[in-house]
């Protein structure tokens, strides 16, 4: 899927952008994982050239641990500095722990796009699906003491969306055309989930009825983020929990609001396995607890959307 979105998205006919390595294809209890459809909205991208794919073992190339962990090691050798960001589950990061120890150490930023820390789940009642899909992955990135770890969680993600007119701004050039940008972003975002309002007919992808998704049958935003707010509707914008986590690595003042909070994963409840437990603060029974994790509550929408423009312009 990377490899889709470099060439759906690389102005030209070449194609641009950082060194492609495959990731775990398991999680750590030997399970496989993966979202509904191709994870890209079915939008029936083009496959990429083959010489883009990652094949491992072959050719030298390494595994996503392995090349975490050798990142890592480069640049604490000529004094950079790493941020990581995680846009999926955690596997090929817990990987890496268990690989090499001393990670923590060589990687002084990190920032995780998962959890919810409302109990409001998009994946099961209480669960995030990058969570859910390898408990025990997420359970040791977040016992690990990290010395700076953010955390970009769904309801933060639904606070953040990119209202309609903006969004619809992002899919054009200055010549008012369909960028190619515009024309991935109009694809890969048709789904009724994502976007709560009826899409043009030229983004529209049909689909068999097996791989539709269903309507929610209420609004979720009201629901879960901003209760009592009028002004706060799914149908105001275009939800794009990516970007939001990228944003916070590229610029952190992005963030307007968060908490330090102490965060477990629950790993054996029937209903509840998966879930991002987290100590506001506010029990009695957590007062010692070490609070080290950084969860961001609330974005600069307006400069997050600029950062979009820019984005999507260059």
């Amino acid at each position: 899927n990377v490899a889709k979105c470099l060439v759906a998205c690389s102005p030209g006919s070449e194609v641009r952008g950082p060194r492609i390595v495959r990731g775990a294809s398991h999680c750590l209890r030997g399970e496989n994982y993966g979202q509904d459809g191709d994870g890209l909205g079915d939008a029936g991208l083009p496959e990429p050239p083959a010489a883009l794919v990652p094949r491992v073992g072959l050719n030298g190339e390494r595994e996503a641990a392995v090349e975490i962990i050798a990142l890592c090691r480069e640049a604490s050798s000529v004094g950079a500095v790493v941020c990581l960001v995680m846009l999926g589950p955690l596997t090929n990061l817990a990987l890496a722990l268990q690989q090499e120890p001393k990670l923590r150490a060589m990687l002084p930023q990190l920032v995780v796009m998962g959890g919810c820390g409302n109990g409001h789940g998009n994946y099961g009642r209480a669960t995030e699906f990058n969570i859910m899909a390898d408990p025990e992955a997420a359970a040791k990135v977040f016992t690990t003491d990290w010395p700076d770890l953010t955390v970009a969680s769904w309801e933060t993600s639904l606070a953040s969306f990119v209202p309609w007119p903006v969004f619809d701004k992002l899919l054009y050039s200055k010549e008012g055309k369909r960028s190619k940008v515009g024309r991935f972003l109009g694809a890969v975002c048709h789904w009724e989930f994502v976007e709560g309002r009826e899409q043009p007919a030229e983004n529209k992808v049909c689909l068999p009825e097996s791989k539709k998704r269903k309507r929610w049958p209420e609004d979720p935003l009201p629901r879960l983020v901003d209760q009592g707010s009028s002004s706060a509707s799914s149908s105001c914008g275009a939800v794009i929990c990516d970007a939001v986590a990228v944003a916070i690595a590229l610029k952190p003042e992005v963030v307007r609001k968060s908490c330090d909070v102490h965060v477990e994963v629950e790993l054996k409840g029937d209903i509840t396995r998966g879930q991002t437990v987290v100590d506001w603060g506010t029990s009695c029974e957590g007062a010692g607890r070490q609070r080290r994790v950084c969860w961001a509550e609330e974005l600069d929408v307006e400069m997050f959307c600029q950062m979009l423009r820019e984005t999507v312009a260059a």
